[in-house]
């Protein structure tokens, strides 16, 4: 959020969203893309408070560059992943220009 310019009042509020007890599971066939889109966090492209969602270039070259093993299933989970929370984080920038 702070590359996304928000103010740390922005972001402590939502910190206190969470809860620290939130579980879920992540299912074993899931674990490798969910562990890829984790480190993904700084490879998204942003157009003003739009998220347009991950550059794969870069996605591909910190793969290749990290070592990453990866398979064509894991990338689509990936992608899947990416776009999902590109939409989320778009909703909520919005959400907060119009707040």
């Amino acid at each position: 959020m702070r590359s996304m310019q928000a103010s740390e009042d922005r972001i402590e509020a939502e910190i206190a969203l969470l809860k620290p007890d939130d579980h879920f599971e992540v299912l074993p066939e899931n674990m490798a893309a969910i562990e890829w889109f984790i480190s993904t966090d700084d490879l998204y492209i942003w157009n003003g408070p739009v998220c347009v969602g991950l550059d794969v270039k870069a996605v591909r070259d910190d793969a290749i560059l990290s070592g990453r093993k990866t398979t064509p299933d894991d990338y689509n989970k990936l992608r899947l992943l990416g776009q999902v929370y590109a939409d989320e984080l778009t909703k909520k920038m919005l959400r907060a220009k119009h707040d």
